[in-house]
């Protein structure tokens, strides 16, 4: 990635107007505070995007009320299948009908949870439409997206955090934008993330400062929770502990985004979209070796554990055959 964009800053796109006097705007508590004035520092962007956030409580309500619907989605399907087993004496049928069922149930609540973040993201990168339902109609369309895209950058993740750890941390601050991108440019797959990292060269560090900064601030708020909620005797502290790092944790959605939202324009108002070939192609190797480690990881494993234990326990391949086909008829 040593590999500059093909293309320059013209001296008329590169100087921004300094002189220009700010406009007033109505904001609604329904809407993202005003868009952030370029050169902001860490701390200003943070600070902005917490008071923007705060702003957002039907937002947050909203996200909060869907997730849980997509943990039902998810766990109630998975239920019904195993109890489909149990009650059918783990026949062949009934195991294949309750597991059938019971992905169902994954492939819903997988959907919804990624519909549920897709309509906060949405919602928050339009200015003039910004409800918690304008956003879902806005992300529902590109709710596959996001899961390619979701998958593609753990694909070259684990080609990154595979080769010493280092690759993968600096890879996992270029792709961070990637989704902002696709929300708000419509580029997708590998697109999005060679557009992420075109936005992060050269801002590699503060970018990371400002992930940072964050989780700095979630992890502060969630100890204190934590630290409260001790004093609180008995179940009800422990109650008490779980709501609040629930809505903590809605908070920090929307405060996140908002924040990686900001930081997108005031990249974007200084890195022109060019094409990038060459970090094209790496990502695109990159994604295939990670797909590859990843179907060979569990095989490697598996053999692995197959040699140990046929060398510990002495088994030929016929009696270790014959101990599982036991294994098997016992729990028909």
């Amino acid at each position: 990635m040593n590999e500059q964009p093909h293309h320059k800053l013209s001296e008329n796109d590169s100087v921004h107007d300094t002189t220009s006097t700010e406009t007033s705007q109505d904001i609604s508590t329904e809407q993202v505070s005003e868009q952030p004035q370029s050169g902001q520092t860490a701390w200003e962007l943070i600070r902005g995007s917490l008071q923007a956030a705060w702003q957002q409580p039907r937002l947050i309500a909203w996200y909060l009320l869907m997730y849980i619907g997509a943990i039902i989605a998810l766990l109630l399907p998975i239920g019904l299948g195993i109890g489909l087993v149990e009650s059918g004496n783990y026949s062949s049928a009934s195991i294949g009908l309750g597991i059938a069922v019971a992905l169902v149930g994954v492939v819903a609540g997988v959907t919804l949870m990624i519909a549920n973040t897709a309509a906060v993201l949405f919602s928050l990168v339009q200015d003039e439409s910004v409800s918690y339902w304008a956003g879902w109609r806005l992300g529902w369309p590109n709710v596959w997206s996001l899961l390619l895209l979701s998958f593609i950058s753990s694909l070259v993740l684990v080609t990154g955090f595979t080769l010493l750890v280092i690759p993968g941390i600096a890879l996992a601050g270029y792709v961070v934008l990637s989704q902002i991108v696709l929300a708000k440019e419509g580029k997708r797959g590998i697109d999005a993330l060679v557009r992420s990292t075109q936005l992060i060269y050269g801002a590699w560090w503060p970018t990371v400062g400002r992930i940072a900064l964050a989780m700095l601030i979630f992890l502060g708020i969630t100890l204190v929770i934590e630290l409260v909620t001790a004093l609180v005797p008995g179940s009800f502290g422990d109650t008490l502990a779980g709501l609040l790092s629930y809505l903590v944790q809605g908070f920090f959605v929307v405060f996140f985004i908002t924040a990686m939202y900001r930081w997108y324009q005031e990249r974007a108002a200084v890195t022109p979209d060019t094409t990038w070939p060459s970090v094209q192609r790496g990502y695109i190797v990159a994604a295939w070796v990670g797909a590859l480690l990843m179907v060979a990881a569990p095989l490697l494993g598996g053999a692995l554990v197959y040699s140990q234990l046929q060398s510990e326990m002495m088994w030929s391949d016929a009696e270790f055959e014959a101990m599982l086909e036991a294994e098997m008829q016992n729990l028909e």
